[in-house]
């Protein structure tokens, strides 16, 4: 369990909030909230790639005058001091996450007061929350921090990591249930299949321990448990390509948008040609989101531990050495149980995904310039869980059809700048443009890019014959 949370430590916008809350998203707006698609000036939109990387954390770090990128790319992994990484030792909890997304061949299409999407993704998501400082401090240092020894440390809130790798294969629909007026209402979801690659989990409810030397572990008292569903032999650590899935699960999305319209205009969805369709501008619009309800089970390879009232004294640790995960596991139930099997309580477990409820708000205030605005709030529904990361965003912004620029001040414990574009169907953006620059401590990144193809509601091709959608055929006919 120890090594897992270590692991997330050192490897350690979500939302792309410059694309999906903007006026031009369809299907990208429907990660942010299903009901938007519907409300989209295309009636087509194909998305060809997207990739989306986010990386947040507040313990790690790397020093804004070091060449990080150039570091990356070459593989080199230490200073000339011999330490590229830092630590920020300070009495706050320490919480991390890290989300990606690569969404492949997808597409949205609108039909009137209705729109059918189908996605294919695949994701990687891992959070660590909770941990406080004495012990992010031990992960990272080892049992090499003399300050912390001898002091006996008795932790009764919850820590927890989780790491999830899937695909997601998505089916989505939103309607327009109100149209009357200046007043446009409308509801979405999209049911998610959730094959999985690989999982792993592990918290603890309380532990009580002390460190009285580098060599020596006690354990007074522990409740933790931990899972993992892995592409290894255990026995070996050797990869296992197979079985390729580890588990499946199901999620959806749901939401609502009321958006306020510029001109009442014709509130008629006969569908001769879907090119024709009308559409009508909004002053302003809000919507509300549930994402990503659901979870995987995992019940291949799959390894569930469990620890109630457990203890130990364990001198030597720093000289004990693993050939495998298996005998990681194997010599802890020793330790905990006198047993080498009693710590493993079952051969499955599940891992609810990074729900969130989402608020978002959209206002063009002048011509083609919009003030924009996501908030995420994470809903905690399991014990094992990748729980999200909690933001509030705001942005300014000017966008055509073929072009926009926009700028995000997004926080989240702290302050980032984040900048946007979309030149025709190629968009890219970053929420934490500053990371990139020798200005901060490096603690973490963010960035998306795509390309797409849109066609847009109005614009029929020549040769399909007149292009004028219903609202300019009935002035015509006046």
């Amino acid at each position: 369990m120890i090594t897992m949370v270590q692991f997330s430590i050192k490897s350690m916008a979500q939302e792309m909030v410059g694309i999906s809350n903007t006026k031009y998203n369809a299907i990208h707006g429907a990660i942010l909230n299903p009901a938007l698609p519907v409300l989209s000036p295309f009636y087509l939109d194909i998305n060809i790639i997207t990739a989306h990387v986010f990386i947040q954390n507040n313990f790690i770090y790397i020093k804004k005058e070091e060449d990080k990128f150039n570091r990356f790319l070459k593989g080199e992994v230490e200073s000339p001091d011999n330490k590229f990484y830092y630590d920020y030792y300070t009495p706050d909890l320490k919480h991390a996450y890290t989300n990606f997304r690569l969404l492949g061949p997808s597409f949205t299409i609108i039909a009137g007061k209705n729109a059918f999407g189908l996605s294919v993704a695949i994701r990687s998501a891992t959070s660590f929350r909770n941990i406080p400082m004495h012990v992010a401090k031990f992960l990272y240092e080892g049992l090499y921090f003399p300050p912390q020894y001898d002091i006996r440390y008795d932790q009764s809130e919850r820590m927890s990591f989780a790491n999830l790798e899937f695909g997601e294969f998505g089916l989505s629909f939103s309607r327009i249930i109100h149209n009357q007026g200046l007043d446009i209402w409308s509801v979405g979801g999209t049911l998610k299949i959730l094959p999985a690659f690989a999982g792993a989990y592990a918290f603890s409810e309380h532990v009580d321990f002390e460190v009285p030397h580098y060599d020596t572990l006690t354990v007074y008292d522990a409740d933790m448990e931990a899972g993992l569903s892995l592409p290894l032999n255990y026995e070996t650590d050797e990869f296992k390509g197979t079985p390729l899935f580890k588990g499946f699960g199901a999620a959806m999305d749901l939401g609502i948008v009321y958006s306020r319209k510029k001109t009442a205009g014709i509130n008629n969805y006969e569908i001769r040609r879907l090119c024709a369709q009308a559409y009508y501008p909004y002053h302003w619009r809000i919507g509300l989101s549930l994402i990503d309800l659901g979870s995987i089970r995992f019940n291949k390879n799959a390894k569930k531990l469990k620890v109630q009232n457990g203890s130990f004294f364990w001198p030597g640790i720093d000289s004990l050495k693993y050939n495998s995960s298996g005998g990681m596991i194997t010599e802890l139930s020793n330790r905990f149980y006198n047993d080498p099997v009693q710590l493993v309580s079952d051969d499955k477990f599940r891992i609810a995904l990074p729900t969130s409820l989402n608020i978002h708000a959209d206002y063009n205030f002048i011509s083609n310039w919009f003030v924009s605005m996501v908030g995420v709030l994470p809903i905690r529904l399991s014990k094992a869980e990748v729980i999200r990361s909690s933001f509030i965003s705001g942005g300014v912004r000017y966008e055509n059809r073929n072009f926009h620029i926009g700028t995000n001040l997004t926080f989240d414990n702290k302050f980032y700048f984040g900048l946007n574009g979309r030149i025709g169907n190629f968009f890219i953006g970053s929420e934490n443009i500053l990371s990139f620059f020798k200005i901060t401590d490096f603690t973490g990144t963010d960035l998306y890019a795509g390309i797409r193809l849109s066609m847009f509601k109005g614009k029929c091709p020549r040769f399909s014959g007149s292009a004028c959608n219903f609202e300019e055929y009935e002035k015509f006919r006046r």
